[in-house]
């Protein structure tokens, strides 16, 4: 009933929502002092390379996403209306082998009837994800959360430029725009995910040019701020889409 209730109140806003999961678990503990960020990575495959290296450094390691918790979650979904969730892989720089992505490939195909029942959209997120991978998720009538910070930060660890992290960022979106109903928007650092502000000055530079395909060849279902309320980065991203 809250649920309900908080999603009646957003939406007589005039807003709309989605969902996103699996993403972060809470390792603070009741009566104890807060910490902040004091969290691990929840994802449906943890890639046993990442678990080694932050096991050697003694950070956490990563935590498996339960089959059953997302269904029932896409049930919740369901009778709430809600119609997308994004699903995260890993993050950028973190890639699972070939059997690693086979499981996850895996994953998906258990979640999508539960979806496809509830009348839920699945948007994998970029992040984790090379164009082959995209091209397995779209195979399966899935759909993409194109995260353009992301995309980027994954060429630059794959050793490309700012200038060609940037440009194949471009290109990519063009490849799989038509599949593509989710877009985030922020701004990184040069080598990390920071969510700046959109018009804060950073490495990415490919932002606009990517809304200027949008307003070229169609919209995705949201475009979405991934950063803190920024009312001239609305109005920039409103100026390009729409005047």
């Amino acid at each position: 009933a809250p649920l309900r209730q908080y999603v009646a109140d957003v939406r007589c806003l005039g807003l709309e929502l989605i969902a996103h999961a699996p993403f972060l678990k809470d390792k603070n503990k009741p009566g104890r002092k807060y910490i902040p960020l004091n969290t691990d990575w929840v994802w449906p495959v943890v890639p046993t390379s990442y678990k080694k290296k932050m096991a050697a450094q003694k950070k956490p390691h990563g935590q498996t996403a339960s089959v059953a918790k997302f269904k029932h979650l896409l049930d919740i979904l369901g009778a709430l209306n809600i119609p997308i969730v994004t699903v995260h892989v890993t993050k950028s720089g973190v890639l699972l082998s070939d059997n690693e992505w086979k499981r996850y490939l895996t994953f998906l195909r258990q979640i999508k009837p539960v979806a496809q029942k509830n009348g839920i959209w699945i948007a994998v997120e970029t992040g984790g994800m090379l164009d082959k991978h995209m091209r397995d998720v779209i195979s399966m009538g899935l759909n993409l959360n194109f995260d353009i910070a992301h995309y980027f930060l994954e060429m630059r660890g794959l050793g490309r430029s700012r200038k060609e992290a940037n440009r194949m960022t471009i290109a990519a979106f063009k490849r799989f725009q038509e599949h593509v109903i989710v877009l985030h928007l922020s701004q990184p650092t040069g080598e990390s995910d920071a969510h700046k502000r959109l018009l804060d000055k950073g490495a990415l530079t490919c932002n606009d040019a990517i809304l200027r395909l949008i307003r070229k060849h169609g919209m995705p279902r949201y475009v979405v701020l991934e950063t803190h309320p920024d009312k001239a980065a609305i109005n920039h991203v409103d100026r390009i889409l729409n005047r």
